[in-house]
């Protein structure tokens, strides 16, 4: 079965329910020619469809503030540029493309050093450059600086970038970051090397199985790679760009720098707006 790109094969898989017999057959039938599709893509958020139990991927550093997660200053903000500290994506969370990226996935990325863009919405334009990225590096949080207590006591390892957003780039996108509104992003990545892993103890299995049983535990959302039953362990991924998004398929991807004045004020002038607009 040819699908010319991951939507059509996600369609497919959504088209095909619970029934997990039947999916898991399909998944190993078609194993070659999914990684070999998802080889060939870019991977960055879609649209999402699907109703699934968010986290509040919200998590808020004062400015300035040293902490374990947050190891020396970053510059001031002006009236031109703003400083933060992003999170593009979070390693051994399943996203709703069924991928669980690997903490050893951007080993190379990093290494090369390359230039990595800062867009908006994954639009590859010039236009959509919102700002520069400085650096990027594995970073460990407690769960808690996460807010994902409820899921693992273990630390987290997360792709960190320091970015600076330029008013002059994108005047809109500059105001949502100074009023802390943007609080997801999305990682622009091609798949290197990845392996299917299913639950299903049939001989028909047996290397999928491996895979699952390996790495199960270290899944941050468990329970719901359990529930499905499958998911795409990316042990290795080659990274073009960080987006700044309404959702990811990754929602683990907050801002780190933030001001508290600046968001409860902004929610405070949402909830006037509202307010006033229903009199």
């Amino acid at each position: 079965m040819i699908f010319k790109n991951i939507k059509e094969l996600n369609d497919h898989l959504d088209g095909l329910g619970k029934n997990k017999a039947e999916k898991f057959s399909f998944l190993k039938e078609n194993k070659e020619e999914i990684i070999a599709l998802k080889k060939k893509a870019v991977k960055f958020s879609e649209v999402l469809t699907k109703q699934i139990d968010f986290v509040e991927p919200k998590a808020v550093v004062k400015k300035n503030e040293t902490t374990q997660q947050n190891k020396g200053k970053l510059q001031e903000d002006t009236s031109e540029v703003l400083y933060r500290k992003i999170v593009g994506n979070t390693s051994w969370w399943m996203d709703f493309d069924n991928d669980v990226i690997t903490d050893k996935s951007w080993n190379r990325t990093l290494k090369s050093k390359r230039n990595i863009k800062f867009l908006k919405n994954h639009e590859y334009k010039l236009e959509s450059i919102i700002g520069q990225i400085k650096q990027v590096q594995m970073q460990e949080f407690e769960s808690k600086d996460l807010r994902l207590q409820r899921f693992t006591k273990n630390k987290i390892q997360s792709l960190v970038a320091e970015v600076e957003i330029d008013k002059i780039l994108n005047n809109q996108i500059f105001s949502l970051y100074q009023k802390g509104l943007v609080d997801q992003h999305s990682v622009g990545m091609q798949y290197v090397d990845l392996e299917l892993a299913i639950n299903d103890d049939g001989k028909d299995f047996e290397e999928e199985k491996q895979v699952f049983d390996k790495n199960i535990d270290r899944i941050i959302n468990k329970k719901e790679a359990i529930d499905i039953g499958f998911f795409w362990l990316v042990k290795e991924s080659s990274l073009h760009e960080i987006s700044a998004v309404v959702m990811g398929s990754n929602e683990i991807t907050p801002t780190l720098e933030s001001k508290d004045k600046d968001i409860e004020t902004t929610k405070k002038e949402i909830k006037n707006k509202i307010r006033l607009a229903f009199r």
